[in-house]
């Protein structure tokens, strides 16, 4: 999606299992799960009242711990995603490691990270993606903190909900910032910078991908957070957002947001962000559309006696397009899951997704084809999760695009294995099965 999204792609470039079309395919998947995790590795610390992974190696303030995803393994049957469907067996890996430095006034974060991807016949397909993230914290004191981050790596996934192929990319992303405040009133104010290159051999729809996609993006960002109670906080945030395409500079736009939100504590009853605003974007070229509109983003979820887990969430925004007739388009995301456990350690969920896609074309061009683009997902899913830190599950997910230059019904099927902490969503909401 936004800028942001591409840059933690890290967090979201996942290659699933796709097993066929129903009416056209009978389901063959077969799943095998076999990981090793090293004894001294890194990853995230606990959070507050939550023991340690047991794969943590600790010395002093210094910490080493692994995290090790086994994604996806079997047989994919529509491998570019496309009316011409040709299967292939795959499996992706993604083993990440973290040496973390905690003290009372700083702490740093290194984490490093590898995307194995694996094709056996169409060997374009497969992917090596290393990447390296380091975060530090200064805390001069209570009220106040400097704060930096920088994460350079390659992604090969789908780019967003537009983007039906896989596409490489190196990302580079710089933010710092500082945050003022106490207990009641606290004010962040950081800047970033990000780095988009999307490979040139990257082709989708006739479309050279580095042309349309490759760019560079500034973000001024201004948060006010007031705490009402120590569990819920209002939120007031004012950004400023320039992004150049050297390929295109017709493409080039700088935009200014402002959103007004709430911020809920994860202990809370219910937690997760959401918050509302107003987007005006400005074009550098006559040729280039405006756009000025509603925009808002967030997810909450809650958890009813430790058993059942309810979750929705909601993104509006614009973001740029890959195609020649359009240098953006606006979105609609909606999406919605539940995770019920059924005994102690095993679970079942469901969540659904719809994104409305709306083609902003060029003032000077014929937009070629529909305007209009919708795409649905519906995942069903069980997990077995063999410790507080360690999760085995299988899913089943049916894609559905409407309309487009691209429409398309598969039905995926995949097994996933998690060593460390499961992952949330960018929104907040825990979504069972895979993101696109």
């Amino acid at each position: 999606m936004d800028p942001r999204r591409d840059a933690c792609s890290d967090q979201r470039c996942r290659v699933r299992l796709i097993a066929a079309d129903r009416s056209k395919h009978c389901m063959v998947a077969a799943c095998l799960a076999v990981f090793v995790s090293a004894s001294q590795a890194a990853a995230q610390s606990p959070p507050a009242g939550e023991p340690p992974s047991p794969f943590q190696l600790k010395s002093g303030a210094f910490t080493v711990t692994p995290a090790v995803r086994l994604v996806d393994v079997g047989v994919e049957t529509n491998v570019f995603s496309t009316g011409e469907r040709a299967s292939d067996f795959t499996a992706t890996v993604e083993p990440q490691l973290e040496a973390r430095i905690q003290r009372t006034r700083f702490d740093v974060r290194a984490t490093g990270r590898a995307g194995l991807v694996y094709y056996q016949e169409f060997a374009s397909e497969r992917a090596f993606n290393p990447g390296v993230r380091l975060q530090a914290e200064l805390r001069r004191s209570s009220r106040l903190a400097f704060y930096g981050d920088a994460d350079v790596g390659y992604t090969n996934g789908r780019s967003g909900p537009e983007v039906d192929a896989r596409v490489r990319s190196f990302v580079r992303l710089f933010k710092a910032g500082t945050r003022i405040g106490g207990h009641k009133l606290q004010l962040d104010v950081n800047g970033s910078y990000t780095d988009v290159e999307v490979d040139e051999s990257e082709e989708f729809m006739h479309v050279q991908l580095e042309d349309t996609l490759n760019r560079t993006v500034q973000l001024g960002s201004v948060k006010l957070l007031h705490h009402l109670t120590p569990y819920t906080g209002l939120t007031f945030t004012a950004e400023g957002l320039q992004q150049r395409f050297p390929r295109a500079p017709e493409r080039d736009i700088d935009s200014v947001s402002g959103t007004v939100g709430v911020d809920l504590s994860p202990q809370a009853l219910i937690g997760g962000t959401a918050a509302i605003g107003y987007r005006s974007a400005n074009p550098l070229h006559d040729i280039t559309p405006e756009f000025a509109g509603l925009i808002y983003r967030g997810g909450i979820s809650s958890t009813v006696r430790d058993r059942l887990s309810l979750s929705v969430g909601a993104e509006r925004d614009i973001d740029p397009s890959y195609r020649y007739d359009a240098p953006y388009y606006e979105y609609d995301l909606y999406e919605a899951g539940a995770q019920q456990v059924l005994w102690r350690r095993l679970d079942v969920g469901i969540s659904g997704s719809r994104t409305k896609i709306k083609y902003h074309a060029f003032t000077s061009g014929v937009f070629e084809g529909d305007t209009r683009e919708t795409l649905d997902n519906l995942t069903v899913s069980v997990g077995l999760r063999m410790t507080r830190h360690n999760r085995v599950s299988g899913y089943i997910s049916q894609w559905r695009r409407v309309n487009g230059a691209n429409p398309y019904k598969d039905i995926q099927v995949g097994m996933m294995v998690t060593v460390g902490r499961v992952s949330v969503s960018e929104r907040g909401v825990f979504l069972n099965g895979p993101t696109r």
